[in-house]
């Protein structure tokens, strides 16, 4: 591919800005967890790190690092990708203390919490079910 045809993209990368060489725009406008359009829903779309693999220096001097373990998300679903990134942050050792500080929480939380439990599993189950598939019908796995 000639590098005529290649268009910068500014890229986020743990508050780094870096310019990424793309053929193609890095976002499409659909969010990949409700499948919502930008201008049908939601206004924009951002693109979500679950992980940063590369220190900031290395991804400076290779850009394209940058949208490694990237999803597309609307802004209420990249605050939940926030949040379980930040759940998951602890070590694989660790993960019973997720559930010992989750035993804890109020009954209205533990509701909430038994239900995403259960939908977790039926999805882990059903590998070809988008997950928004899977919570359009929570209520039939779920009663």
């Amino acid at each position: 591919m000639r590098s005529e045809t290649l268009l910068k993209y500014l890229i986020d990368y743990q508050g780094k800005k870096v310019w990424v060489e793309l053929d193609s725009p890095p976002k499409r406008g659909v969010c990949q967890a409700c499948s919502r359009k930008v201008g049908n829903g939601i206004k924009i779309t951002q693109t979500h790190h679950f992980v940063y693999a590369y220190s900031k220096k290395r991804v400076v001097k290779e850009p394209e690092l940058a949208l490694e373990n990237t999803v597309e998300l609307c802004w209420s679903d990249h605050r939940l990708g926030n949040a379980l990134m930040n759940l998951l942050s602890v070590k694989l050792e660790n993960v019973g203390s997720i559930v010992k500080v989750a035993a804890l929480m109020p009954q209205p939380m533990l509701l909430k919490m038994d239900r995403l439990c259960k939908l977790w599993n039926h999805y882990r189950r059903t590998p070809r079910a988008s997950a928004v598939g899977v919570c359009q019908r929570d209520k039939e796995i779920i009663i």
